[in-house]
């Protein structure tokens, strides 16, 4: 009986051995694939969030101010003035 368990433990770490030695195998062949698809997956998230950040976020805030007026004309029920402006506010 222990023959039977020191050999299995045996092949079932042998396994595992070739299991990894195939992963580093893989990994070493690819490794310049495998690099570049980690930087492009950095860049792409880091673009995403500039653009975001960095050139959404300030053209949402202009366009909150310039809208400011009119939504107070629109409240006050001046709708003329909300449409077509004062001529003094953009």
């Amino acid at each position: 009986m222990s023959k039977k368990t020191t050999t299995s433990a045996e092949q079932n770490l042998q396994s595992v051995e070739t299991a990894l030695g195939k992963t580093e195998m893989f990994i070493e062949e690819n490794q310049k694939n495998i690099t570049i698809f980690i930087l492009a997956l950095i860049i792409l998230v880091g673009g995403y969030w500039a653009y975001k950040k960095l050139y959404m976020e300030p053209r949402n805030e202009e366009a909150q101010k310039a809208a400011f007026i009119a939504q107070n004309y629109f409240s006050d029920n001046e709708f003329q003035l909300a449409v077509d402006g004062d001529g003094m506010a953009p």
